[in-house]
């Protein structure tokens, strides 16, 4: 009995890893069988994330070019573009996605045009708002992984007109708020950058080493196999 039960329907029952005898009496007939009962296997490591999806502003559109992506990776970027972009257009097309299967990982890094456009004069900083709505979709869909990489510094002027160091300054404020941000996950692709090396074409865009680079170090970050 500590290996197998019987109900009185004759249901057995499997209680503890082992072998039992169930014997069957009826009108003078018996019968009898061996059971096995076997401990519960480890569930098999698998992973069930179809891909990642990378949203991004013109840098991942420039990635997006250079880099052959991992079969089950998507890019959802377009050129200059900020945070209205994001919450009208990226992130619909990600719900479009991610309601036919949630299985992704998702990995946003967008943010160097609005520290841009606010170093020009823009009264609202958008940080906030990215945080709040990286939460929303958390909660609308618990089986995505998400994740936020930092922004990359500029290593020259800004559409020719703004200095590098104002930039990159408005850049580390804004990493500085999605860092503080603990429920969701960070990568610190401008840490790693700047402690490994980079290179641009024109101040602010990658070249392909480095947009091959950047995505080499998103692969690590969020494995999906």
């Amino acid at each position: 009995p500590a290996v197998a039960s019987v109900s009185s329907s004759g249901v057995v029952t499997g209680q503890s890893s082992g072998e039992a005898v169930v014997t069957a009496v009826y009108s003078g007939l018996h019968a009898s069988c061996v059971i096995t009962v076997e401990g519960e296997k480890e569930a098999e490591d698998t992973d069930p994330y179809a891909g990642r999806i990378l949203i991004g502003d013109s840098r991942m559109v420039y990635l997006s070019r250079f880099v052959t992506l991992d079969p089950g990776d998507i890019v959802i970027a377009k050129g200059a573009q900020y945070f209205t972009w994001f919450r009208d257009s990226a992130v619909k097309a990600l719900r479009a996605i991610l309601n036919v299967n949630p299985n992704y990982e998702v990995i946003i890094n967008m943010g160097i045009n609005d520290c841009a456009n606010n170093v020009a004069g823009w009264s609202e900083y958008f940080a906030e708002d990215y945080v709040e709505l990286v939460r929303e979709l958390k909660a609308d869909y618990p089986e995505t992984k998400f994740y936020y990489a930092s922004v990359g510094h500029c290593s020259g002027k800004y559409d020719g007109k703004i200095e590098k160091e104002y930039v990159n300054a408005m850049a580390d404020l804004f990493n500085r708020v999605i860092k503080s941000a603990s429920d969701i996950k960070y990568i610190d692709l401008c840490e790693y950058l700047e402690e490994s090396g980079y290179s641009m074409l024109d101040g602010v865009h990658y070249d392909q080493v480095t947009s091959q680079k950047i995505y080499d170090y998103f692969k690590i970050k969020a494995p999906v196999n």
